[in-house]
């Protein structure tokens, strides 16, 4: 639209100026000239504040996003600390566990009761923390999805 609007000022100015030199001009073809100019650069101005609104648009929509995903990686961060703190409170009658059978002799099912916990201990994910929170959370769907261990 810009561009269309520069050619056209373009052609009429230039049609204007071809008067002007041919000694075939009068005020009404100067005033012609003179309005296109004010029209163009009006125009201009207009078109360089839709410009400013649409950047700041899209700055205001970025950091939306970029709290919206910061927001959910907190999220996700929270819950794995929740599983955490369940899975230690679990562990410790698991270990209680562990410890009665060894004072009944019943090795076979201690261990069986260590295998138990060194399963449940694999499929705890830790969290990853690169500092891009769109790939933090993805990473921690994914590994929650695939059920596993990895190191941050």
């Amino acid at each position: 639209m810009l561009l269309i609007i520069i050619f056209l000022s373009d052609c009429i100015s230039a049609y204007q100026d071809e008067m002007i030199l041919n000694n075939n001009y009068t005020i009404h073809n100067v005033l012609t000239n003179i309005f296109i100019f004010v029209i163009v650069g009006i125009s201009l101005y207009f078109f360089h504040l839709i410009e400013k609104t649409n950047l700041e648009k899209e700055k205001i929509t970025k950091l939306y996003e970029k709290q919206k995903y910061q927001d959910l990686t907190y999220t996700f961060m929270k819950s794995a600390k929740d599983e955490l703190d369940r899975f230690e409170h679990r562990m410790i009658y698991k270990i209680r566990n562990v410890k009665l059978e060894i004072e009944k002799h019943d090795y076979d099912e201690a261990i069986k009761l260590i295998e138990n916990y060194r399963d449940e201990i694999h499929r705890i994910n830790r969290t990853v923390y690169t500092g891009n929170g769109v790939f933090d959370t993805s990473m921690m769907v994914k590994l929650k999805e695939l059920e596993y261990d990895v190191a941050p």
